[in-house]
């Protein structure tokens, strides 16, 4: 059965990001701020905000797509190997690889990925990037990449 992904304006990334952004400058300004208990406070709760947002997004499993480019988007359903085209776009997605001009990549749980208008491939974000071992796939690992392969 063939999955069907959905356009998303949410970002769990993004406020992931935003909150342990947030922590950091408190804790960095924290001997200036006179407010320090409100300060901690805020901190604390930026970086629990932060934390659960990073654990929905990377062990939710579903990676977030962001298609910035024209070209054709391939990518490869997790559930049955299925491929399907990923359009220009913002996603939300079950998916195991992508293929953007003829190079495949692996797609880890949860990562955010986002293919650039000149087609190039980024994973993670200043902060994910280091905890997703994503990246190109040279040869098929099996028979149920063959359809991504040959796209």
């Amino acid at each position: 059965m063939k999955e069907k992904i959905k356009a998303t304006k949410f970002n769990d990334y993004l406020i992931a990001e935003i909150s342990f952004v947030i922590g950091l400058v408190l804790l960095l300004l924290l001997k200036f701020i006179p407010y320090k208990k409100i300060a901690v406070i805020v901190m604390a709760i930026a970086f629990i905000v932060g934390g659960i947002f990073s654990i929905i997004g990377v062990y939710g499993g579903r990676s977030f797509i962001r298609n910035k480019s024209n070209k054709k988007v391939w990518a490869k359903c997790k559930n049955d190997g299925t491929c399907f085209e990923i359009k220009k776009g913002k996603y939300k997605s079950n998916i195991d690889a992508i293929k953007v001009d003829n190079t495949v990549y692996k797609v880890c749980d949860g990562a955010k990925v986002t293919i650039k208008e000149d087609g190039s491939v980024s994973f993670g974000s200043f902060i994910f990037a280091p905890a997703f071992k994503c990246g190109v796939i040279e040869t098929s690992p099996g028979e149920e990449w063959t359809e991504l392969f040959s796209k």
